[in-house]
């Protein structure tokens, strides 16, 4: 898959199951939210693959649900040959 940057509907991703976050940062989130209704950097949108498992910015994602979004702001990218690794 070519790297992409575009908006993408919400309901469409889903969390990769190997997610490591532990601790919810809600003044981040809420930093994130305020950027996705507003301008927003596209180097800081979330990453997904082919499945819609998101691998990285999962927070973009939770920024999203709770703030009304309909679409998020995503890059398409596939992880290297072989590789699962995911990250925040």
């Amino acid at each position: 898959m070519n790297e992409q940057f575009h908006w993408i509907d919400l309901v469409k991703l889903h969390d990769h199951p190997q997610n490591p976050r532990l601790i919810r940062r809600d003044d981040v989130i809420n930093a994130i939210a305020a950027g996705i209704n507003g301008s927003f950097d596209p180097a800081h949108a979330l990453i997904r693959n082919i499945s819609n498992l998101i691998r990285q910015s999962l927070l973009v994602f939770e920024a999203g649900a709770e703030g009304g979004a309909v679409l998020i702001p995503n890059w398409d990218r596939d992880p290297p040959s072989g590789e699962t690794e995911i990250s925040e």
